[in-house]
């Protein structure tokens, strides 16, 4: 099984961009001096954001894995659709939460946010 360039590059845009951009987000957060802005809710509304997105970034590895795990014959797995259904809603879930938040979290929620909800839906498309 070799893996030619076009793979190796649309493998790591899928799999490995939104972890960059989590880590990204993470680290650029904590060497802010005041995490939480002056209405703190709107802070406190953008790191949910962001735990969001990165709950929606948990569940887009896990049913691979689980679908790995299991064998050919994971269609019909409860737990698989359980975890899909619930991946593809924290997605545009904190998409809308990052439009309320405020401080160094907003951006980088909206854009990891956005990135999950698209690589969901073309998830959903590809099926």
């Amino acid at each position: 099984m070799t893996l030619y360039l076009p793979e190796l590059i649309v493998s790591f845009l899928v799999f490995g961009s939104p972890v960059a951009i989590l880590i990204w987000a993470i680290q650029r957060w904590r060497r802010r001096t005041p995490r939480i802005g002056a209405p703190a809710w709107r802070s406190y509304v953008a790191v949910g954001a962001l735990s969001v997105a990165a709950l929606s970034e948990f569940l887009w590895y896990a049913p691979f894995v689980w679908a790995y795990t299991i064998g050919p014959s994971y269609v019909d797995d409860r737990l698989l659709i359980w975890l899909v259904r619930v991946g593809f809603s924290a997605g545009p879930t904190g998409l809308l939460m990052s439009l309320f938040g405020k401080g160094s979290l907003r951006w980088p929620a909206w854009c990891l946010s956005a990135l999950m909800t698209l690589l969901w839906v073309g998830l959903g498309l590809a099926g």
